[in-house]
C-alpha cells in the first residue's frame, strides 16, 4: 500500500497505454530497498472539520500538517480562472452544445 507524505518518493501520472487513460505510479528518485513508497494524495475539502481531521504524520520537515488541502469555494474559481480564461470556457461550452447527443429515436 502506498502512504501519504508532503515530500514523497512516487506520484501519479496519467499514462496512455493501448489507447487507453491509465493512471502510473513513478518514483521521484531513487528508492532504497525497503523504503516505504509513499506519494502527496493531493486531496481538497471544503469543510474545516474534514481538514482539521485529517492529520498528516508523514514527520518531514516541510509537512504541511494534513493530507488535505484546504480550499474555499472562490479558490476553484480562481484556479478556472487562471488555468481556463473565459472565452476558453466559453468555446468549450458552444462546442459541447453542438454535439449531437440524442438518436433519431429520441428526437
Amino acid at each position: 500500500s502506498f502512504s501519504h507524505s508532503c515530500d514523497p518518493s512516487c506520484e501519479v501520472r496519467v499514462a496512455a497505454v493501448s489507447g487507453q487513460l491509465s493512471l502510473a505510479m513513478t518514483t521521484l528518485r531513487d528508492v532504497e530497498r525497503g523504503e516505504e513508497l509513499t506519494f502527496d494524495y493531493n486531496a481538497v475539502t471544503e469543510s474545516l472539520t474534514e481538514y482539521s481531521a485529517a492529520v498528516c504524520l508523514c514527520g518531514h520537515s516541510s509537512c504541511r500538517g494534513s493530507f488535505l488541502h484546504f480550499a474555499t469555494a472562490d479558490c476553484y474559481q480562481q484556479v478556472m480562472s487562471r488555468n481556463a480564461p473565459i472565452a476558453v470556457r466559453f468555446s468549450g461550452l458552444v462546442r459541447g452544445c453542438m454535439k449531437k447527443v440524442m438518436s433519431k429515436e429520441d428526437e
